[in-house]
């Protein structure tokens, strides 16, 4: 596919020149699974709220869908948790934040592998993001080439860090773990 554009609440948020999916067919559910996501230069738009708070594309509150509760069994997970997340490739992508109209964030030349996947949890799943030899070029003051290797879990509006290596010029290498609430990230 090409020139794929994806819109949220109104507002482009996500503009990629070209989308390649390798699936297989089934004949039991799910009957398409999607394997691996190419990306080639996608261009991914954030927003953030005069407030300082990261305006994130959900389904409406209310909406969210789950799976059919077999009679006297428990509430089941969310209808996403049981999707098989992609192995997502991207090639030269941006990632552009914006604050009241100024770009307070620049990332060019992305390219790399992201693995996504539901991992249980306490409660409810959650997504585990696993970078495989990411670059990207960052724009913050002077741009900077910087290297991403480690993974992460999405867990709800936080974002959870066991052990994540970013690699920078001069052999400055730095190692990053916790956690952090992304609709506050600062």
């Amino acid at each position: 596919m090409s020139d794929v554009k994806i819109e949220s609440q109104g507002k482009q948020i996500l503009d990629c020149g070209k989308v390649c999916l390798n699936y297989k067919l089934s004949i039991r559910r799910p009957y398409i699974t999607i394997e691996e996501v190419y990306l080639e230069k996608p261009f991914l738009q954030l927003e953030r709220s005069a407030d300082g708070k990261w305006l994130v594309p959900a389904p409406p509150e209310g909406k969210e869908q789950r799976r059919e509760v077999p009679a006297g069994g428990e509430p089941s997970e969310p209808l996403w948790a049981s999707i098989q997340r992609p192995m997502i490739q991207i090639v030269s992508g941006t990632i552009e934040a914006r604050q009241q109209g100024n770009t307070i964030l620049s990332i060019k030349d992305i390219s790399g592998a992201v693995h996504l996947r539901a991992v249980p949890g306490a409660e409810g799943p959650k997504i585990q993001i696993d970078f495989e030899n990411l670059h990207a070029q960052a724009q913050i003051g002077e741009s900077v080439a910087w290297g991403i290797d480690g993974s992460g879990v999405l867990d709800g509006q936080e974002l959870q860090v066991g052990s994540m290596l970013l690699s920078g010029p001069n052999n400055c290498r730095v190692q990053v773990e916790g956690q952090w609430d992304i609709g506050n990230l600062d």
